[in-house]
């Protein structure tokens, strides 16, 4: 190959490198253009407003079982309901959300002493949430009472349909008026 031949394929290859150069580089440009305009519509949907619902949020605390079912299907057509069934979680979402209404299981597999820490730091921070209670014989009479005592409701299992919807009408009225 002569030395104008091995020019030419020299040039050749530096063009076509410097194409590629050139096309990466675009290519670069064009894709941090459109995380940037991502960035910016994700920004714009977090700052419009969200439909809130005017149904009042209710916090569920028990292990999530057939009992905690059936009250969070019971509640649903009144409430927002939100389920927890770690009490360190729930704590954190009643002191960033300030949950008008909070039931607990206090029945085993649930520890009665969290629903006594729960109702503490919630109490604590929010004087005016209600808490109502649900148990079956299964826990201490005295620690159900400990927490009537500070405020709590009771409501025994099974539940009593009408009579929580009743007082969930009640509850719900009584801090529309406040």
């Amino acid at each position: 190959m002569s030395f104008d031949g091995k020019r030419d394929d020299l040039l050749q290859k530096l063009n076509t490198m410097h194409r590629e150069k050139e096309t990466k580089r675009i290519n670069q440009t064009v894709k941090a253009r459109l995380k940037t305009e991502d960035r910016e519509k994700d920004l714009r949907e977090q700052a419009r407003p969200q439909a809130t619902s005017l149904k009042p949020k209710v916090l569920i605390y028990g292990t999530v079982r057939l009992f905690v079912g059936t009250l969070k299907s019971i509640l649903t057509p009144y409430c927002d309901v939100v389920e927890f069934d770690v009490a360190a979680k729930a704590e954190d979402y009643i002191i960033d959300n300030h949950i008008p209404i909070v039931f607990m299981d206090m029945d085993p597999p649930n520890d009665w002493k969290l629903c006594h820490d729960l109702f503490t730091t919630g109490r604590t921070m929010y004087p005016d949430i209600e808490y109502i209670l649900f148990h079956k014989d299964k826990v201490a009479q005295t620690q159900v009472e400990i927490l009537l005592a500070q405020g709590a409701r009771e409501l025994t299992k099974p539940i009593d349909q009408f009579k929580l919807i009743q007082l969930i009408k009640e509850i719900i009225k009584r801090q529309e008026t406040k």
